[in-house]
């Protein structure tokens, strides 16, 4: 078996993953980043999620104000400077940033390596060791063997609890099961814009729309764009490839503009958005979120309202007051159990109401960034 050290190990190289790396090795510590997918990015680029939602003040002005950390809105410019996109405001008023998947997993890498922070894609947790209220070690399986990594300090940004459930730590079950999400990509779909291909989606042809299909906000251009299919339970690669085909053939026969459509690409992963979180020393609330509650510590705004996607009754949407945010504190991010555990992204303790709203890529971004900062902190 392989032997490494490190202090700080990330486990998920998601968007949490990366800005917790980034906070941890602005320290001048040794930072190592563990993903089980191929690539960087977690649902943002597996996914295809296409949006950076959460970045933006809850208002109905036409402007786009940040209200997230330094490091979260300069990640966000930068990869709308190389996606060369806009922020778009929907219908509903909520504001959010399109970007290129490629760009997004690019960039990721690229952060990484300009901080000096190792990678382990492909890699998978297997086991951890504990001493009294420490995790002393990891092992995981990459490239067919066991590697042993010493750490000093350990962050779980998996999204669904990897790192707390593999020690036996008690978890918040997901009690509000949302659907699962798939996103593939049509060219040829001719329309004068995505609103009206929205329209016409929503209005023509919602009556036979077995998937709730909808458009990725901001994803039209130059006659490419993105679609959600919503799905009640999980699927084989098989089943959704079916459900796929049938749907693009409902749309080729119902309407002009996609009568010559093609299917250009389809995301590596489906989409989940909550899984299994961790019991933390604060769990936030739905009553914290709809408040607005403010905390004297916190490390993070929260923009977004509560998002929930229901198998029967599609979008369910509870806003926010405008003009205002709700903040986490850092004890949504610290183990109950372990003073080097720490908790980002989707991971974060809260409810599934709560985590509804915190689950959006702007959060995760400052989440994560703060809980580099945090278990950077512990090694002083």
């Amino acid at each position: 078996m392989i032997e490494l050290s490190y202090d700080i190990v990330i486990v998920g190289g998601g968007s949490a993953g990366v800005s917790a790396a980034v906070g941890a090795a602005e320290k001048g510590l040794s930072v190592l980043v563990v993903e089980k997918s191929s690539q960087l990015g977690g649902q943002a680029t597996n996914v295809g999620v296409g949006t950076i939602c959460g970045l933006y003040l809850n208002d109905q002005k036409e402007i786009f104000t940040y209200n997230v950390s330094r490091f979260s809105e300069d990640f966000a410019e930068k990869i709308q400077e190389k996606s060369q996109t806009i922020p778009v405001r929907n219908s509903n008023g909520l504001k959010f940033l399109p970007y290129s998947v490629e760009v997004f997993q690019q960039h990721c890498m690229e952060t990484l390596k300009e901080h000096g922070v190792n990678c382990f894609l492909e890699s998978e947790l297997v086991n951890a060791s504990v001493e009294k209220d420490e995790v002393t070690s990891i092992q995981i399986k990459r490239q067919g063997e066991l590697v042993k990594i010493n750490v000093k300090s350990i962050i779980d940004s998996t999204g669904v609890s990897c790192v707390n459930e593999l020690l036996g730590e008690e978890s918040i079950s997901v009690s509000f099961k949302q659907t699962l999400t798939q996103i593939f990509t049509l060219s040829n779909c001719i329309f004068s814009s995505e609103q009206n291909l929205t329209l016409i989606l929503m209005m023509k042809l919602r009556k036979e729309n077995p998937y709730n299909l909808s458009v990725v906000p901001g994803s039209f251009s130059k006659n490419k764009t993105s679609f959600k299919l919503n799905f009640k339970e999980r699927l084989s690669k098989e089943d959704i490839h079916k459900a796929i085909q049938s749907t693009l053939l409902f749309l080729k026969e119902n309407s002009e503009g996609f009568k010559n459509a093609e299917l250009l690409s389809v995301a590596q992963q489906i989409g989940e958005r909550i899984g299994k979180r961790p019991v933390g020393k604060y769990i936030l609330t739905e009553n914290d979120v709809l408040t607005c509650r403010k905390f004297d510590d916190s490390v993070a705004n929260g923009n977004w309202p509560i998002e929930q996607w229901d198998a029967e009754q599609g979008l369910m949407i509870k806003e926010l007051k405008e003009n205002d945010f709700y903040q986490i504190p850092p004890k949504c991010l610290e183990s109950n159990t372990y003073r080097n555990l720490f908790f980002a992204g989707r991971n974060v303790s809260a409810t599934d109401e709560a985590i509804a709203s915190a689950r959006v890529i702007g959060v995760c971004l400052q989440t994560g960034f703060a809980a580099g900062k945090m278990a950077a902190d512990t090694l002083d």
